[in-house]
């Protein structure tokens, strides 16, 4: 099942973009975006993404260095692309409630070290426990949301750090279920 797409507002050097990103499941990063309803594809090569800077990333099949600084939220407040810097702010829902989670927020989710509810719902199923090794894609969670069940998967192969979520809890958007060991 394909989760629905992440809507995000980005603001860059004062100009606002409606983005919407696009995953497949078993994704670690997404392979499509939407900007004012054009679907661009994009590659953010995930075997290099999480480890080198700088950063590579293409757009259209055109690539781009991209550096990031990050405010105390964990939110990218400064972006240089192909060394050109902007200023720039990322809104989406349940910024604000992931931004105040204490010891696992933005960083980690985006690092591949946590997995986050990508809506609001209801686990139905823990399949994992603390200590457990995982495969990249292993099924970790099944959340129950709009009535559909929704398997939330190990962004990468390592080792369960903390399970925050319990069979027949409800939970928020972006609340983080399951951190990996870093």
């Amino acid at each position: 099942m394909v989760p629905p797409p992440m809507k995000i507002t980005v603001t860059i050097n004062k100009v606002n973009y409606d983005v919407e990103v696009h995953a497949q499941p078993h994704e670690i990063c997404p392979s499509e975006i939407t900007i004012g309803g054009q679907r661009v594809p994009i590659d953010l090569q995930p075997e290099r993404w999480l480890r080198e800077f700088p950063r590579s990333l293409k757009i259209r099949e055109t690539p781009h260095e991209i550096l990031f600084d990050y405010g105390d939220d964990g939110f990218p407040n400064q972006v240089w692309i192909d060394g050109k810097p902007s200023h720039v702010e990322v809104e989406f829902q349940g910024k604000g409630n992931l931004a105040k989670k204490k010891g696992v927020g933005l960083t980690q989710i985006a690092a591949g070290n946590a997995i986050a509810a990508p809506m609001p719902g209801k686990i139905i199923a823990v399949k994992v426990k603390e200590g457990q090794e995982v495969e990249q894609g292993q099924l970790c969670v099944v959340l129950e949301a709009m009535k559909m069940e929704n398997e939330l998967a190990a962004p990468r192969a390592g080792k369960i750090k903390k399970v925050l979520a319990e069979q027949g809890a409800n939970v928020d958007l972006d609340q983080v279920l399951v951190t990996l060991e870093e």
